[in-house]
C-alpha cells in the first residue's frame, strides 16, 4: 500500500477518537476552572491529534488529493486556534473572564467537528 494512503487510513481510524479527545479536553478544562486546579495545557503539536497530524500526516499533505489537503489545512488552523485560546485562560485574572474564554474554547472545539466529519467522509471515499 502506498505510504501516504496508509497515513490517511490511520487518520480515518482515529477521527472518532480525535473528536472524543477534544470534547474530553474541554470537559477537563471546565473541571479545572471549577476546582481551581492547574490545567495541563498542551500546544497543538503536543496533544495526541497534533502528534499524529504533524508527524505522520502533515509532512505529506501536498501529496494528498486537493480536497483532503484543504480540509487538513482548515482543521490544522482551527485546532491550533483551539489550543491557543485554551492557553489564554491562564492570562486572565477573574473567573468571569476565564469563563468567557472557555466559551470561546468550546466554540473552537465545536467548529472542528464539521471539517473533521467532512474529512472522515472524504477519506472513506478515497480509501474504501
Amino acid at each position: 500500500m502506498d505510504h501516504s494512503l496508509q497515513e490517511l487510513r490511520t487518520l480515518l481510524e482515529r477521527i472518532e477518537l480525535i473528536i472524543a479527545q477534544h470534547i474530553n479536553y474541554v470537559d477537563r478544562l471546565k473541571k479545572s476552572l471549577r476546582s481551581g486546579e492547574a490545567f495541563p495545557h498542551k500546544k497543538c503539536t503536543e496533544c495526541a491529534f497534533g502528534k499524529l497530524l504533524y508527524s505522520e500526516v502533515w509532512p505529506n499533505k501536498d501529496q494528498y488529493p486537493l480536497e483532503i489537503a484543504s480540509l487538513l489545512e482548515t482543521i490544522e488552523r482551527l485546532h491550533c486556534n483551539f489550543h491557543q485560546k485554551a492557553f489564554e485562560i491562564e492570562s486572565v485574572a477573574t473567573q468571569e473572564e476565564k469563563l468567557k474564554i472557555l466559551k470561546e474554547v468550546e466554540e473552537y472545539s465545536m467548529s472542528l467537528l464539521n471539517p473533521l466529519l467532512s474529512l472522515k467522509a472524504v477519506l472513506k471515499k478515497v480509501i474504501e
